[in-house]
């Protein structure tokens, strides 16, 4: 049996940043999902993951419009 860690949080974000996860994962991570907060604001615009660029202690992020935009985020990983 494959023991998963969810880990989650929402702050300000946006393009070209590094966002880090509230522990560090010890193993692998599986999956980021990003929701864009701005959606009420009719501001839309598609985020991201530079999986490359992501580790363990968090994810970079990457916005289509290169604005800043507030975000909540579901990472699973162990």
């Amino acid at each position: 049996m494959l023991s998963v860690n969810r880990q989650w949080g929402s702050q300000q974000s946006g393009n070209n940043w590094q966002v880090y996860y509230p522990m560090v994962f010890n193993s692998a991570v599986y999956g980021v999902w990003i929701i864009d907060y701005a959606a009420k604001t009719n501001n839309l615009q598609y985020a991201g993951v530079g999986e490359s660029e992501s580790g363990l202690n968090g994810f970079k992020m990457y916005t289509s419009a290169s604005n800043n935009m507030g975000i909540a985020f579901l990472a699973i990983g162990r």
